[in-house]
């Protein structure tokens, strides 16, 4: 109600509607895609997840610990006070935390990796798993191959049908074939003979 000095009135007249807030008790819900629980690694360089949240995400960060010697990974070194580092957070709600120890800075062991996510209202949840870290052994093992058909020194009408074995105890990735015609150091290219050395 308002009066002006020659003693008018006006009135402004509203309604609203008093409702008790429901509270955000919902915590978010986080986990890991690289690496896996209980899976072996190189090395903790990129680490990934998801989250989500019905109101809102406000972080996610991410803890190493060193299992060895409960020691945490501060983003450049080990400390005994290392913290939750953030991670980005993209707006599908993929997170990645590339701040990760590089391979010259991971003994091998096993290390316990944490994300937390925390919503708009405070709410948090965590991920929580453990990897091993190994060195990778370098194969220096050559595969083993043979000829089946023909054998060594037979007399055959053609090389139409060229069999043979190959086996690795790290998987193969190819066998090649190079067939050289010993009158004239020519090569067969899977159609005809050329000065070039060719695979087939």
């Amino acid at each position: 109600l308002a009066t002006d000095l020659a003693g008018n009135e006006a009135q402004a007249v509203i309604t609203v509607h008093v409702e008790t807030p429901v509270l955000d008790t919902v915590p978010p819900v986080v986990a890991f895609t690289e690496p896996t629980h209980q899976a072996t690694v190189e090395d903790l360089t990129m680490l990934r997840g998801t989250a989500s949240d019905d109101q809102g995400l406000r972080e996610v960060a991410m803890l190493i610990l060193r299992n060895s010697d409960l020691l945490r990974w501060t983003g450049t070194d080990w400390s005994a006070k290392g913290a939750f580092i953030p991670t980005t957070v993209n707006p599908d709600g993929s997170w990645v935390y590339a701040q990760g120890p590089t391979r010259a800075q991971l003994p091998d062991g096993d290390y316990t990796l944490t994300a937390l996510a925390a919503d708009l209202a405070g709410n948090e949840a965590q991920a929580v798993i453990t990897v091993r870290v190994e060195t990778p052994v370098l194969d220096t093992v050559p595969p083993v191959v043979a000829f089946t058909e023909p054998t060594h020194q037979a007399v055959v009408p053609d090389l139409r049908a060229l069999r043979g074995t190959a086996s690795d105890s790290s998987g193969l990735r190819k066998v090649d074939l190079v067939i050289l015609r010993n009158n004239d150091s020519l090569f067969w290219n899977g159609t005809a003979w050329s000065a070039t050395q060719a695979f087939v």
